[in-house]
């Protein structure tokens, strides 16, 4: 199972209050990978709280999917628990995030736009994505300061291995704690613009709610995002 269809899948489980984590989708994650089902869910409930709409808006699918990739190529989960790989995942989604937001500022597009929900919580002018990555001590200046718009536009799709300058790439590389490898990972293209296509509609939300083996309790998960969900 393609990667975008498994977070699909996920997030849309845990939209309808189902465990996202025990899904076909977080299985075929933990095939790849051991526990990445389970750091993908986690990751996939942030995103949701934060507004993102990851259970029907198709940027966030594409930018979390890409974020993924990258841990698996790096077999993060299995070197560590699900918690800080989500936390990377929601930092990789994030700054890819941020890039989009630059590019709006400079007067270009988020690459994704147009299949992006009009619902998700990525107003440019609040700058939401800059903020949340340096509450949680990621300096997205660091990564953009000199880039090009071709290289903000490769980060906003999440194809890091278009990067062409050697300082954004090892920037990028280093405020998310990514090797060559993995920086260099090809992930989703980004798809074509179709005449005609309307973003899709945000479903209800869900509480978010952590991942066990247990009872599901409904409690803050995280150290991103809005004030009131960090720890």
């Amino acid at each position: 199972m393609e990667t975008i269809r498994a977070v699909a899948i996920i997030a849309r489980a845990e939209s309808a209050g189902m465990d996202g984590a025990r899904c076909p989708g977080a299985a075929a994650l933990h095939k790849r990978s051991d526990k990445m089902g389970h750091a993908a869910a986690h990751a996939i409930i942030l995103a949701s709280a934060n507004g993102l709409n990851p259970e029907s808006d198709r940027a966030t699918q594409i930018r979390l999917s890409a974020a993924i990739d990258r841990q698996v190529a790096g077999r993060a989960s299995t070197q560590s628990t699900a918690g800080p790989v989500a936390r990377a995942i929601i930092a990789d989604l994030y700054l890819q995030e941020a890039a989009a937001q630059r590019l709006e500022f400079l007067g270009s597009q988020d690459p994704l736009r147009h299949v992006s929900n009009p619902a998700s919580a990525r107003d440019s002018g609040s700058h939401r994505a800059h903020e949340i990555l340096n509450r949680n001590s990621i300096s997205p200046q660091q990564v953009f300061e000199g880039a090009t718009v071709d290289d903000l536009q490769a980060i906003a799709a999440g194809r890091y291995h278009q990067i062409k300058a050697d300082r954004t790439r090892h920037a990028v590389a280093s405020v998310l704690h990514l090797s060559e490898a993995q920086v260099k990972l090809p992930t989703m293209r980004v798809p074509p613009i179709e005449t005609g296509t309307q973003a899709p509609v945000a479903a209800p939300s869900f509480p978010s709610a952590t991942f066990s083996s247990g009872p599901r309790v409904q409690q803050p998960v995280a150290a991103f995002g809005r004030r009131g969900l960090e720890r």
